[in-house]
């Protein structure tokens, strides 16, 4: 794969709450009929994942879940942070929107991006 097919954005949104946004690392892997996207993504769940490709932008995110803290309990020591993931690529191939497939498994996203197969157009030439 060539390094211009696909460019990491910087995800620039206007943050309503104080959730911090985090950005997944990936592997981005392709052959002749797709681009294919692995996202570490872990903590989220199925629900609050969002893929959306507008023009040649494929924009993944998610919600990272509280944890669950017993009533009455006061918390002492936090590992575990609570916020968002979100990540914008562009794509500088023509993609099939309509045949992406995802899939989340143990903390990982992926996605496969099928190229939209080239169309051969017959012209016909009129004698004049």
């Amino acid at each position: 794969m060539e390094n211009n097919q696909i460019q990491s954005n910087v995800v620039e949104r206007e943050q309503t709450t104080k959730r911090p946004v985090f950005i997944p690392k990936v592997d981005i892997h392709s052959d002749n009929q797709n681009i294919y996207l692995t996202a570490g993504m872990p903590g989220i769940d199925n629900d609050s994942i969002d893929i959306s490709i507008e023009e040649n932008v494929l924009t993944v995110s998610g919600k990272l879940k509280e944890g669950t803290q017993p009533k009455d309990a006061e918390l002492k020591y936090a590992e575990y942070r609570v916020g968002d993931y979100s990540r914008s690529f562009t794509i500088n191939e023509d993609i099939d929107s309509e045949a992406i497939d995802a899939t989340y498994k143990l903390g990982v996203l992926s996605i496969k991006l099928p190229r939209r197969k080239p169309v051969t157009k017959k012209i016909e030439v009129k004698v004049a």
